[in-house]
């Protein structure tokens, strides 16, 4: 019990880490995108279909909020779920 709770932190805290860094590039990544495309929008060069852009985001956003089957099956069926939520949320968090 107790080695399945510290390798389940410690992978979890190497997860949430890397999730974290992942993150954060990609925030980088989608602001630079969103800067370009605003810009090129404003030039007259690229035109944004605004009330399809909000229809996408209204079906994406009806989604958000349930978990992937897999995700679920696969938290389920984990032993060391407990240790690697905790590692997780520490290494997040330290990240």
């Amino acid at each position: 019990m107790g080695l399945g709770f510290g390798s389940g932190g410690l992978i979890g805290a190497v997860v949430g880490f890397a999730v974290k860094k992942v993150a954060s590039v990609l925030a980088i990544v989608l602001g630079v995108q969103l800067a370009a495309l605003k810009f090129l929008e404003t030039r007259g060069i690229l035109h944004v279909d605004r009330e399809a852009l909000s229809a996408q985001l209204a079906a994406i956003g009806a989604n958000a909020g349930e978990a992937p089957s897999w995700l679920l099956t696969a938290l389920s069926t984990l032993s060391l779920g407990t240790g690697f939520v905790a590692g997780f949320l520490l290494g997040f968090r330290r990240g």
